[in-house]
């Protein structure tokens, strides 16, 4: 116990920066139980009808209304301030372009996620997105991912070979029976790959991970690793509005130079196609104890020559914030990986919807290759798209309001 307090941050959490207590995560879990035991959805997912979803506009717009009436909370005009968050800047930007009045949400002085807006002359209340109700309530739960993995696999969208569970030993007789190594292990919810482990190649490093994704979830998901890239697309309204690869941060040496010399280097680059672009959040790769751990799993330092053309991954996680980088690939992609992607939104009653894949090559069929669905997003981070490493820019914010201002 003593060592965990002395620790600042949790190294299975890095680079997010988030308390080794898990004190929220440890809420959750008990909730984890009644999940445990949940049914199995069916294929035919129910949508709301008409009335439930009046009444909840009704009580939810009341209850905004009773916030800032008796001033616990308040509305101040949307600027895109640097302070805020790349989404919040790119929706707020685009409003302004539109001449659309938008207010964000206070509580005292504490900035929230919500907003407010008007619609057709009707004040409305979001959160993030103007296209996502502050209470939003969708058909699936994105982020139960061996929920979401079974609905895949009912609809036949590829999505990798896998199973929640509760008990590691259960979990080990399965691996053994129906998968292959690589395996990777998750918790059953989470974001931003915190406690998620990867490229496990053995039965002692696979129930290590399980033990690292338990502690923030009593229930955990194995599935085979997927070979190929990640990339994000994002649809709005059903449609394609852009897609991008996500490539974990790293350096190419030239034989001259240390891994430190040249991340400064590429850390000059980006943030000079970030003032072209106007981000006044550019994906530096940021040197921390995360970093120099996965140097050392290479044999590597800070000081350590590179040769020429020799590739480096500085942090293997998908983050914005380790220095990850997008490359645009939407005027890429193939017609039939488009279908894939459209079905997979089509199962989410939402306008936005952000999905994650592997693929070896998007612009191939996903039937010639390595291809899979692993997860959704109901707020997906839009500003990727408008800020890549390399490709061309999307205004997925400009489809967005247009999206929103239809209802």
């Amino acid at each position: 116990m003593k060592n965990i307090l002395a620790m600042k941050n949790c190294p299975h959490c890095e680079p997010c920066q988030q308390n080794p207590l898990h004190l929220h995560e440890k809420i959750g879990k008990l909730l984890n139980f009644y999940w445990a035991f949940r049914k199995k959805p069916s294929n035919n997912i129910k949508k709301k009808n008409n009335f439930i979803i009046k009444y909840e506009n009704f009580v939810m717009d009341n209850f905004f209304r009773l916030l800032l009436l008796s001033k616990i909370a308040r509305e101040q005009k949307a600027t895109p301030k640097p302070t805020l968050d790349n989404i919040s800047r790119v929706i707020i930007g685009e409003a302004n372009k539109i001449n659309q009045p938008l207010n964000i949400i206070y509580c005292g002085r504490l900035q929230t996620r919500f907003f407010s807006t008007l619609v057709a002359n009707k004040k409305v209340y979001f959160e993030r997105l103007p296209t996502s109700q502050a209470w939003q309530d969708y058909p699936i739960n994105f982020d139960d991912k061996d929920l979401l993995k079974d609905i895949l696999r009912q609809k036949n969208i590829p999505s990798p070979k896998g199973k929640g569970f509760l008990k590691p030993s259960k979990a080990l007789i399965y691996a053994r029976s129906n998968l292959n190594f690589p395996l990777v292990v998750k918790p059953q919810t989470g974001s931003l790959s915190k406690h998620t482990t990867c490229q496990i190649n053995n039965e002692k490093d696979l129930l290590s991970a399980i033990k690292i994704a338990k502690i923030v979830s009593s229930l955990f998901v194995v599935e085979e690793h997927i070979t190929g890239d990640v990339y994000r697309a994002t649809l709005v309204a059903g449609k394609i509005a852009a897609i991008c690869l996500r490539a974990p941060a790293s350096v190419t040496g030239d034989g001259k130079a240390d891994i430190s010399s040249l991340i400064a280097r590429k850390n000059s680059l980006v943030n000079k196609k970030s003032k072209l672009l106007k981000n006044p959040y550019p994906q530096i790769v940021v040197v921390n104890e995360s970093l120099r751990h996965h140097l050392r799993t290479q044999g590597l330092d800070l000081d350590s020559i590179l040769a020429e053309n020799k590739k480096v991954i500085l942090q293997p996680k998908l983050l914005q914030i380790a220095g990850s980088e997008t490359i645009d690939f939407t005027d890429d992609i193939n017609p039939r990986n488009i279908k894939v992607l459209k079905d997979t939104a089509g199962l989410c009653d939402s306008a936005v919807v952000g999905i994650d894949l592997i693929a070896e090559d998007i612009t191939k069929p996903f039937t010639e290759q390595s291809f899979a669905v692993i997860e959704i997003n109901s707020l997906p981070n839009i500003d990727m798209h408008h800020f890549p490493t390399a490709g061309q820019p999307r205004n997925v914010a400009k489809l967005v309001w247009e999206s929103a201002l239809l209802k």
